[in-house]
């Protein structure tokens, strides 16, 4: 586990600290120092910003750590009707299709952007599905000691209750866009926060604005009319229960309308140490070297100031061959043979010493 990047005073990175476990049922561990020419922070955006921050490393920006976005996701359940037959989930690929046509446009102005999946999984995000099904179907978790309640099916009525219900279920997977905040960051707090290895702790401040907050409500309505048009019954319940609210909840109006929502996250981490030409505004550069240390890099999807409504795999997977093949021009450079020639014998100035090639 890297611990530390190590640097010069002139600013040249040296290498990095590292610690291993002597024994994995022991605690204890061992540091050690990896030196090198070149060093590449590819930890993705919180795991990258922890280790500039803790290495004290470039920050002249005052930008590491900051501007952390992910796609807050609204799940939107339903059940298509009966007489169509089962719509085929759990079969194929993850996301079957969806619709890209709310991701650009006028209404970009007044909330986020926000692409919808057509999810291949069922309810399997939203409830657990199927196994919440059958522990449903079953009446297992009646009372306090998980007892089979007298109303459970089994049998053939069981087979025939699941293939009907979890054939039916409907899931749409509604990623919002969101834009760079300064204040949604990670920082580190090495007095309180360290893991067991002695490295500190990230501690995450994330938040949604309102621009953000009005994309979800709107994608809500949107899925509603989805259903609506399907025929098909809407499950989705985000509001709290016996005063407990499910995780990312928040209620929002809008136009005297109010909502309850719950966000997750799609763990699409970007952000923390963006990119940019202005060394007093970004971390890093078109090439994802540093500003403040000609021989650090630091990749991935924390170098993106915007995050889009897609993931962003493709884009980071590019940004990471661009920046390979900048190292390796500059790393080839520096290995080049170079013809040297050694200064003329000065008893004989016409009849220099052989030419030496060194590399």
């Amino acid at each position: 586990m890297v611990s530390r990047v190590r640097a010069t005073s002139a600013g040249t990175v040296t290498g990095v600290e590292y610690r291993t476990y002597t024994d994995p049922a022991s605690p204890v561990s061992r540091s050690y120092l990896a030196e090198a020419d070149v060093v590449v922070l590819a930890a993705h955006a919180i795991e990258n910003a922890r280790l500039l921050l803790f290495s004290g490393l470039a920050n002249t920006s005052g930008q590491v750590g900051r501007n952390l976005m992910d796609h807050p996701t609204l799940l939107n359940w339903a059940l298509a009707p009966e007489t169509g037959g089962p719509v085929g989930p759990f079969r194929g690929p993850g996301h079957t299709s969806g619709w890209e046509v709310f991701r650009g446009g006028p209404g970009r102005q007044v909330r986020a952007p926000f692409r919808i999946e057509i999810g291949n999984w069922g309810w399997g995000w939203a409830t657990g599905a199927p196994m919440s099904n059958v522990a449903t179907a079953l009446g297992i978790g009646g009372d306090k000691d998980g007892n089979v309640r007298p109303d459970g099916v089994f049998g053939p009525e069981l087979r025939r209750l699941l293939g009907s219900s979890i054939g039916r279920q409907l899931q749409l997977q509604i990623a919002v866009e969101q834009s760079a905040d300064p204040g949604n960051r990670v920082t580190i707090d090495p007095a309180r926060h360290r893991d067991a290895m002695g490295n500190p702790r990230p501690i995450l401040t994330y938040n949604l604005d309102e621009h953000v907050r009005t994309g979800l409500f709107a994608a809500r309505l949107v899925a509603q009319k989805i259903f609506e048009r399907l025929g098909a019954t809407d499950y989705t319940d985000h509001a709290p229960h016996d005063g407990v609210p499910p995780l990312g909840h928040f209620v929002h109006t809008v136009d005297e309308q109010t909502l309850d929502l719950a966000y997750s996250g799609a763990g699409h981490g970007a952000g923390t140490h963006i990119m940019g030409t202005d060394p007093k505004s970004s971390v890093v550069n078109a090439d994802q070297r540093t500003h403040d240390h000609p021989n650090l890099y630091a990749i991935g999807c924390g170098s993106m100031p915007s995050i889009g409504t897609s993931n962003p795999t493709l884009t980071m997977m590019a940004l990471a061959l661009r920046s390979a093949a900048r190292i390796h021009r500059d790393l080839a450079a520096a290995r080049r043979p170079v013809t040297v020639r050694s200064a003329a014998d000065p008893a004989n100035p016409e009849n220099p010493e052989k030419e030496k090639v060194t590399a």
